[in-house]
């Protein structure tokens, strides 16, 4: 077993991992701290068997008893501290409720990181200490300020790789139609765990009818030739699925645009004129990177998913609309918008820089190692059956490009360290 400062674990790479190794290359080179990359489900067993950290850095925590990896990671590693990066926190009225801390685990023995004053309000009324809460910043939208957006690749190594028109028009649209794919199954698990029946339907008849009509907009602009389309299905959508459902709709392969889920957000953020997507986040990190960006919504949004900064984001509700923009209508950035995600989670610093500085005070704060005998033995038992016992943790339809290696992570943080030793000098 190896004692370690810090085990991070990471859900999505394509959202999370970037944040990461750079966060490990800063703490080991400013504290000496080491930070271990795991992935949350994959091979979580041999992590639990493999790693006795001080500090456990999880992608979320909104309970503790039967949630699926997190409740296992607390029980094998009881006396470390458990850190919640959080890596959502813009909910619309649907999620709020499912996504808040509900139980005494998550509310009193986790420590959670917040972009905001906005989400500390919301951990605070739903019975998290004040003490408890880290406010800095999101530290993936510092991604797109320098020097960091120097790690990522240019527009010209995009058109390469992916055989694009360099000096086309590149809209880049990251759908989040995520209810559009939900099973009866799942909306019954939602449902089971409190949701309202009607509201899922609801919001899956909308997010389908919505996808459908974008549809039909890609394949007829993705004739010209002035136009690129580079169409992103979101995480846990595979692109099997969308290819699929654009076909169904079609009658044909999508081959007037690009499905593309390599790279990252960032990557295509920075390289394309506009963004363009449903209700997606996506649009916030655009404005960030200065981008013209517009919500498509050619059917009004459910109330269940209404969020009050749609209104500071220029629409798209029509096909005439959608064509003139992707042809050359003259755009620019929003305003408003950038300015309301600076003042709401940008407004304490480099979020990066934080986060190294938070990290390296809880490994010194740390009292990891200090277990009770009842407890020691707790934990053997515990890995004597979780070493006998094997159990699968990972989907890989909703994480199709989650798995990674050590080699890749080493890889990453080496690119890291190239960028921002030169940025220090």
């Amino acid at each position: 077993m190896k004692r370690v400062d810090v085990l991070w674990l990471v859900e999505h790479v394509s959202r999370e991992m970037d944040v990461a190794c750079a966060v490990k290359y800063l703490a080991k080179r400013q504290c000496g701290i080491d930070i271990h990359i795991r992935n949350m489900y994959h091979a979580a067993q041999e992590t639990m068997l493999m790693y006795e950290p001080r500090v456990v850095v999880h992608p979320f925590f909104y309970f503790f008893r039967g949630a699926l990896a997190t409740e296992d990671y607390v029980r094998t590693w009881p006396t470390a501290t458990h850190f919640n990066l959080a890596w959502e926190q813009i909910f619309y009225p649907f999620h709020a409720t499912l996504k808040a801390p509900s139980d005494e685990v998550t509310r009193t023995q986790v420590l959670h990181h917040a972009w905001g004053s906005f989400y500390q309000s919301f951990l605070q009324k739903n019975g998290v200490p004040k003490q408890h809460i880290f406010v800095n910043g999101h530290p993936a939208y510092q991604l797109y300020k320098q020097p960091y957006r120097g790690f990522f690749l240019t527009r010209q190594e995009l058109a390469k790789r992916y055989r694009l028109r360099h000096r086309a028009r590149w809209i880049f649209i990251p759908e989040n139609y995520r209810w559009a794919f939900i099973d009866e199954g799942k909306i019954q698990r939602l449902v089971d765990q409190g949701a309202n029946r009607a509201e899922l339907v609801a919001m899956k008849e909308f997010s389908r009818t919505s996808l459908q009509i974008l549809v039909d907009w890609c394949q007829e602009i993705g004739k010209h030739k002035k136009v690129e389309i580079i169409f992103r299905p979101r995480p846990t959508t595979q692109t099997a699925d969308m290819t699929d459902f654009i076909r169904k709709r079609t009658g044909k392969e999508p081959v007037q645009f690009h499905i593309i889920k390599q790279e990252t957000v960032r990557e295509w953020i920075l390289a394309s004129d506009i963004v363009v997507s449903s209700f997606s986040t996506s649009l916030l990190e655009a404005s960030v990177a200065k981008k013209p960006v517009y919500m498509v919504e050619p059917i009004p949004i459910p109330s269940s998913l209404w969020c009050d900064w749609y209104r500071m984001v220029p629409k798209i509700k029509t096909r005439e609309q959608f064509i003139q923009l992707c042809k050359g209508a003259v755009v620019s950035p929003p305003k408003a918008l950038e300015a309301w995600v600076h003042a709401e989670m940008l407004a304490h610093g480099d979020p990066i820089a934080g986060l190294v500085s938070h990290v390296c005070e809880l490994v010194r704060q740390s009292s990891s190692g200090s277990a009770s005998m009842a407890q020691r033995i707790r934990l053997l038992v515990r890995r004597r059956y979780t070493a006998f016992f094997p159990r699968n943790y990972f989907n890989h339809l909703t994480h199709e490009q989650d798995i990674f290696t050590q080699k890749d992570v080493l890889s990453i943080t080496e690119k890291w360290s190239r960028i921002l030793r030169r940025y220090a000098k």
